[in-house]
């Protein structure tokens, strides 16, 4: 089929025609994606600034607060609230129930961080509980004994964590320690 020069003619102005449509839309969605892309910008700057802000209001609450500055002052902090509300001495058994209580919370609600959080207050419950009893409480005495508990932990060995069922606990290697631990 041969077009003639004028059916070429009017073609190439057709085509010509729906290029700069092409090319205004083109410029309009870039002019559009500039605006987004600086509306994103200060978003992402409000974003940071907010969290910055965020962040150093923290930071200056916990320096108000001696009682979240350090893990002795959170001991000695939980030391006070546990003998205000719960009373003085040992109360072993007490404090092995609530366990005990609260790990049937964590089993039935695992991922639910307060309810680890529980069992780390009453662990250092019995801890501050059983020092104070041997006569040598204090809440550094406490984090010391955290940090031996810790150190004694990572000198010790364990056998490789991908062999053993993830079910059960993971015993450290007692042939070298000669005896029942």
């Amino acid at each position: 089929m041969n077009k003639t020069y004028q059916e070429l003619c009017d073609e190439v102005i057709v085509l010509r025609e729906q290029l700069e449509e092409t090319l205004s839309q083109l410029e309009r969605t870039r002019a559009h994606n500039t605006k987004l892309r600086e509306d994103l910008e200060e978003c992402r700057e409000i974003s940071h600034k907010s969290l910055n802000a965020a962040l150093l209001m923290r930071h200056e609450a916990r320096q108000q607060d001696p009682g979240t500055k350090s893990l002795p002052s959170i001991i000695e902090r939980q030391r006070k609230f546990s003998a205000r509300t719960f009373g003085p001495g040992m109360r072993t058994e007490m404090v092995i129930d609530h366990i005990r209580k609260e790990l049937r919370e964590i089993e039935a609600a695992p991922f639910d961080v307060t309810e680890w959080v529980d069992v780390i207050l009453l662990a250092m419950d019995g801890a501050w509980r059983s020092a104070y009893a041997g006569g040598s409480y204090s809440s550094i005495a406490v984090t010391e004994a955290i940090v031996a508990k810790l150190t004694e932990n990572e000198s010790r060995s364990w056998p490789a964590w991908q062999g053993m069922d993830p079910t059960k606990a993971i015993e450290h290697d007692r042939s070298a320690e000669g005896g029942d631990q």
